[in-house]
């Protein structure tokens, strides 16, 4: 399947990607393309499944994800965007 993945802040640092990338996986689900990615740029696993997990938004079409979803489907086309939590006050 083929989707649309861009990297923001520290995570497109860790990708040395400044713009999305279109990636083909095997496999249907929102994990399945995390765990290609995780593959495909290394240094992603901190901020996928590692220690600063809990510091990153997950979006799909521009609606966030919560790591509960990781089994949601995913459509050939779907973009995914992977950012730093942003908190403010």
């Amino acid at each position: 399947m083929e989707c649309e993945v861009r990297f923001f802040g520290a995570i497109s640092n860790a990708t040395d990607l400044t713009e999305s990338v279109r990636v083909d996986f095997q496999g249907k689900s929102l994990e399945d393309l995390l765990n290609y990615i995780q593959l495909r740029w290394p240094k992603t696993k901190d901020f996928i499944t590692g220690p600063k997990a809990g510091s990153v938004v997950l979006l799909v079409n521009e609606k966030a994800i919560k790591k509960a979803d990781l089994q949601k489907e995913l459509e050939e086309g779907d973009k995914l965007s992977i950012m730093p939590f942003i908190a403010g006050g």
